[in-house]
């Protein structure tokens, strides 16, 4: 089930092939990153890919990585620290580093749902322009949560699932500022699609 919420405007380009997606992860090298790229496994589609990248290189990051054997690349930054990796984020996003049509985000201790590829690359595939938001559940209780808007605390990162080359916001270097991104990014698209299918699981 899904709803549609105004219009995105027509024409906007997509990078790569179409309904590829990458799944860009910022992590601290918090130990919970093993169970999130092992989540993913099985669940993509050549040529997607997952990009991790890393704002902390002394962790264990890498090593979590490269026993993942996940298709994709990791990215170590110099530490900036202290924003949930959204400094890194936005550095991806900006740099180019992006080789498919499409990017949905996790941070390091959310975990994929069984099926969440098939939903998002039916949700791409019917709509590849549009923005696409999906319900994560947050200790239990499903974001979005019905009846609110989408807005800075009702939503989180891994919600929303964009064109590569869309009009974006910024991952805000604050607490909330992946709602702040995902509020904007919306604004300048003319909206989104909202789906009631629970893509990933945090904190569970």
């Amino acid at each position: 089930m899904q709803r549609t919420i105004p219009t995105f405007p027509h024409g906007t380009s997509v990078v790569g092939h179409l309904e590829s997606l990458t799944i860009l992860i910022a992590t601290t090298g918090r130990p919970t990153l093993a169970r999130t790229l092992d989540s993913i496994r099985g669940q993509l589609a050549p040529p997607d890919e997952v990009v991790c990248v890393c704002g902390s290189p002394t962790t264990d990051a890498r090593k979590l990585w490269d026993a993942a054997a996940l298709p994709g690349r990791f990215i170590e930054l110099p530490s900036r620290g202290g924003d949930w990796g959204h400094t890194e984020r936005n550095h991806v996003l900006a740099s180019g580093l992006i080789h498919t049509s499409h990017v949905h985000h996790l941070d390091d201790d959310d975990t994929l749902a069984p099926g969440a590829g098939v939903a998002i690359r039916k949700a791409i595939r019917s709509e590849p322009k549009r923005i696409h938001i999906f319900r994560m559940l947050f200790a239990g209780r499903p974001i979005p949560e019905e009846g609110r808007p989408i807005e800075v605390g009702n939503v989180g990162t891994p919600c929303i699932v964009h064109p590569a080359a869309a009009p974006r916001g910024l991952f805000a270097p604050a607490y909330g500022g992946d709602g702040a991104f995902i509020v904007a990014t919306c604004a300048a698209n003319g909206g989104y699609v909202l789906h009631e299918d629970v893509i990933v699981r945090v904190r569970e």
